[in-house]
């Protein structure tokens, strides 16, 4: 008992308290003083206290407590004397031993009375009369246990909080045996019922398809130690009841045992729609600021820059890399334009809201003065409500103004020039309802310029049958903008008119119709005709429908949008289904192909189509028809229309099938005959040429005998006899050319076939320098594409571009430089070459296409044009003598146009 005696304080102990020492009472003191584990005795009818060092830390302060050491229990706590009382008592009592455990027991310790809990024992002490003579307390302080336990509660209820908060769904996975589970939010995004136990599968088809690949291969990577056990991944699920569409981000760690193996997978899933589909929004308004073509800035509260896009960067001669923030606001503008951005401009947007009106900048570099149309806007802090910066939105006026001089400009054109046309001009102030108008509006109204009526006289000049049609043009006008309508006019005299008008309204500043600008043109004539027209194709098809040969119309692309009668009653098929199968059905399969190939080339090149091919028969059998298409053209030549024919030649097919043994042995015969004609035609050729070349000596003389003349006698001759002279020389000139034209021609006709690759480029070059006096006389003008090498007879195709391009020079429009262009290009499809020489001369009528190639076939009189006429015609020869083709198109007074065809 000497720990016990050493630490007592004898002098506080009452007087007898402890007269006598039970033996009992010294073994439970030997024990409690030596136990490791906290114990305090309460001992006698006083219970007095005693407790061993263990215990000591409990009461506070290192455990050094000088009053509580051998005092009265109720002195030694009194502040749970009530609650301990009953409990000595009931030991005292009944010799039974009580427990409790994590008991809430407040103390007095460090100064306070402090919330402790504790785990102890109440056991009786026996004194020698084996009565209970005191209570032994064994106790355990779970304070830190008890708190530990309160804070991982709270940690518990606060993340539950910050789930419920965030609005996250949390799952976990056993990687062993595959079981998966989720709170309920995760439950209603899967679309199940609370009480429903989530499958992993269930949970996996809940992942859109395209992202199941790549969420599986992110579980099976954070289940790897090597991984760290890290999942981060987003990804699309969809409810299964709603199909809503939802973008989550899982989060998550897998816990690994100690060989690595992973034992469990859990996390929480965010629902990130509304976040991604912000920033998409976000990101394409970036964008759109960005690439906007008008300076978008925002200024901060300070008077710096915060942001310039690049259209403004641009504008205002920024660096693209500079930082806007750095650069004084006052760099782009002068002092004038900044004094009136801080006297007005600040003000009004600080006031208002927003300010709006032409204004300029300066650019950085150039100094040069920008005018603007400025629209300010107040920027406010969503929260707060108080402005944080400004925001402009400027277009560049330089182009408005460029186009408004050059409106003006054009205006003034366009007045001068409708003067001189047909139309009438208006102009209507839709706010006060006036109308300006010119002298032909009145006109074509049926008014006299000196009446200038107001605008209701003319209203009632409308025919009553058009008013409310015009009037829902008017309000068709007034919503769209543009007006477009026909109508009619009663005249004074009775007499109706057609008018065409057409207008467009522009629009204030606010979008409200300010005014409508418009022309009318009278287009009785053209109504006529096109009522004539209506009752002329109607009169045509009733006379189609009555006819038993097949008749049928195009438009101009080649469409065809009309069959008689007797096509639907031949075929079978309604219109309907001619409609939707269209017009090939009823060719026999083995001639469709070539039916659209030379329909098809027709349409391109406007020449007629004529085609012999099979059609079906409403019962199945096939009957031969020769088809033929005209096009339709208007005053210009312009194709409107093409109208068809199919006549039944399967008579004549037949017969044609029996003839055709009688051809082949006529074939011998005709080939024989054909070697004949060739050599006269040899011959023909020898003979033209010889007599052409002995026509050449006498007119050598005649020329003689003309210089000698010239040079001695001219000056003696009458002006008659001068007159005649002229006269002789000039035809003995023409004489010169025309055998020179019949050599050309009779060489052409020899049929040479001296063929060799030709670069037709350099052959071009040596015609040109062939005609040079008479291209820097003409001034004529030359667009040559490069040419391919081909291979042709080298002196023809230089005879050929010789004639073509003399023609184009000799052809030119007076005063007009010629414009000769030379291309060519290779057609893949028909295998042959494509040339054409285009000039803008004096052109000729279309009926003239084939006729210019006849030999001696002039379209003009030798005192207006010089020639023989035979030029073309060589150039068609020597076309032909390459297997080619070669056509002309013409307009008068707008230039001609040949094309050549040449096999490759």
């Amino acid at each position: 008992m000497g720990d016990l005696t050493r630490n007592f304080n004898w002098s506080a102990t009452p007087v007898g308290a402890f007269d006598a020492w039970p033996q009992s009472l010294c073994t439970t003191l030997s024990i409690l003083l030596n136990s490791k584990f906290p114990m305090f005795l309460w001992w006698g009818p006083q219970l007095v206290c005693f407790y061993n060092n263990a215990y000591r830390p409990s009461l506070g302060n290192a455990g050094k407590h000088p009053s509580i050491l051998g005092k009265p229990a109720i002195e030694a706590w009194p502040e749970i004397w009530s609650f301990i009382k009953p409990l000595i008592d009931q030991v005292l009592a009944g010799g039974e031993a009580v427990w409790f455990e994590d008991q809430l027991v407040p103390i007095y310790r460090n100064g306070h009375i402090e919330d402790v809990y504790w785990t102890f024992s109440y056991s009786p002490v026996m004194d020698e009369d084996n009565l209970v003579g005191g209570v032994l307390v064994i106790c355990n302080e779970t304070t830190s246990k008890m708190q530990t336990l309160q804070k991982t509660e709270e940690a518990k209820q606060q993340l539950q909080f910050a789930i419920d908060a965030a609005e996250l769904g949390t799952w976990d996975l056993n990687p062993a045996t595959f079981k998966f589970t989720g709170n309920n939010r995760l439950k209603e995004w899967f679309g199940l019922n609370l009480e429903d136990e989530i499958e992993l599968q269930l949970a996996l088809d809940a992942i859109v398809e395209k992202d199941r690949q790549r969420v599986g291969a992110a579980i099976e990577k954070a289940l790897q130690f090597s991984s760290g056990g890290n999942y981060d991944i987003e990804y699309i699920i969809i409810n299964a009841k709603t199909k809503q569409e939802r973008i989550v981000r899982a989060r998550g760690k897998a816990l690994f045992d100690g060989e690595q193996k992973p034992y469990r997978l859990n996390g929480t899933l965010q629902d990130i729609t509304a976040e991604v589909i912000a920033g998409e929004q976000k990101q394409k308004l970036l964008l759109l600021i960005e690439n906007s073509v008008d300076l978008m800035a925002i200024l901060k509260m300070d008077g710096k820059n915060s942001y310039i896009n690049k259209a403004g960067r641009k504008l205002l001669g920024i660096d693209a890399g500079a930082d806007v923030t750095e650069i004084p606001i006052a760099d782009f503008h002068t002092p004038e334009q900044l004094a009136f951005v801080e006297a007005e401009i600040l003000p009004s947007v600080m006031r208002n809201g927003r300010w709006a009106g032409q204004f300029a900048v300066k650019h950085v570099k150039t100094g040069e003065i920008i005018p603007l149309y400025n629209n300010c806007h107040r920027i406010d802090d969503i929260k707060t409500g108080l402005p944080i910066g400004v925001g402009a939105v400027m277009r560049d006026m330089r182009p408005e103004l460029q186009a408004r001089k050059e409106m003006a400009e054009n205006e003034e054109r366009l007045n001068i020039a409708m003067e001189a046309t047909e139309l009438g001009m208006w102009e209507l102030n839709m706010k006060t309802g006036d109308l300006l108008y010119n002298k032909r509006y009145l006109e074509i109204l049926g008014f006299e310029w000196a009446d200038q009526p107001p605008h209701i006289d003319i209203q009632e000049r409308l025919h009553p049958d058009d008013l409310e049609y015009r009037n829902r043009c008017v309000q068709q006008a007034k919503e769209t903008g543009v007006l477009q309508m026909e109508f009619r006019v009663i005249h004074p005299d009775k007499s109706i008119h057609w008018v065409s008008a057409k207008g467009k309204i522009f629009y204030d500043e606010e979008n409200m119709p300010a005014k409508q600008l418009g022309t009318i043109t009278e287009i009785t004539e053209q109504k006529n005709a096109e009522e004539s027209l209506k009752l002329s194709l109607a009169r045509f098809r009733l006379l189609a429908d009555s006819m038993p040969q097949f008749i049928w119309t195009g438009d101009a692309q080649g469409n065809l949008n009309y069959y008689n009668q007797s096509v639907y009653n031949y075929s079978g098929l309604s219109v309907s289904e001619v409609e939707q199968g269209g017009w090939v059905q009823i060719v026999h399969p083995d001639d469709r192909e070539l039916n659209i190939d030379a329909w098809t080339a027709a349409v391109t090149s406007g020449e007629d189509f004529l085609f012999e091919h099979r059609f079906r028969r409403h019962d199945g059998a096939y009957r031969w028809q020769l088809s033929r298409a005209l096009p339709q053209r208007d005053n210009n030549g312009v194709i409107q229309m093409w109208v068809g024919t199919s006549t039944d030649i399967h008579e004549q097919k037949t017969m044609a099938q029996a003839l055709e043994q009688k051809v082949k042995e006529r074939t011998l015969e005709l080939q024989a005959a054909n070697e004949e004609l060739e050599k006269r035609n040899t011959e023909l050729a020898s003979f033209a040429y010889v007599s052409s070349h002995d026509l050449q000596e006498p007119l050598r003389k005649i020329h003689t005998f003309i210089s000698r003349i010239e040079e001695t006698d001219l000056d003696k001759m009458t002006a008659d006899g001068k007159h005649y002279f002229e006269r002789i020389k000039l035809s003995a000139t023409r004489m010169q050319a025309l055998i020179n034209d019949l050599l050309s021609f009779s060489r052409t006709n020899a049929m040479e076939k001296d063929f060799e690759n030709i670069n037709l480029n350099q052959l071009l070059d040596d015609v040109r320098r062939d005609l040079q006096d008479a291209i820097l006389q003409s001034n004529a003008v030359f667009d040559i594409s490069p040419f391919p090498v081909m291979k042709v007879v080298r002196f023809q195709f230089h005879q050929l571009f010789t004639n073509l391009i003399s023609n184009a020079i000799k052809f030119a429009k007076a005063g007009v430089a010629p414009v000769i262009k030379i291309n060519s290009e290779f057609i893949t499809a028909e295998k042959r070459y494509h040339i054409t020489v285009t000039d803008n001369g004096i052109g000729f009528s279309h009926e003239y296409n084939t006729r210019i190639f006849e030999v001696f076939q002039r379209l003009h009189s030798k005192s207006e044009y010089e020639g023989t006429g035979i030029g073309l015609a060589i150039c068609k020869k020597i076309v032909e003598n390459h297997h080619g083709v070669i056509s002309a198109e013409g307009r008068p007074g707008e230039g001609a146009v040949f094309h050549i065809y040449i096999p490759a």
